[in-house]
């Protein structure tokens, strides 16, 4: 994901796109950033986050499912996401 956020200003881009799957992700900051950029997304349905493993035991994951349900289309999620020690 690093490597793809390098490439692009922003989502604004792809505000067509209506579902995203992400996966293998290991920084939760990495993750918030993704999702942040969600929200230029209008048209995204489906949000599928698959095998990504935190080892920050700090994480708090409401502030970002608050995140992800403001999202105003999404309608389907898929949470595929371990923290160490939780």
């Amino acid at each position: 994901c690093e490597l793809f956020l390098s490439y692009i200003q922003s989502f604004d881009q792809f505000s067509r796109l209506k579902m995203l799957t992400l996966s293998h992700l290991r920084s939760f900051e990495l993750l918030t950033r993704m999702i942040d950029a969600c929200h230029s997304l209008h048209e995204l349905t489906h949000l599928n986050l698959f095998s990504c493993y935190f080892q920050d035991t700090r994480v708090d994951l409401q502030p970002m499912s608050n995140r992800i349900w403001s999202l105003p289309r999404l309608s389907h999620l898929h949470l595929g996401i371990v923290i160490k020690g939780q």
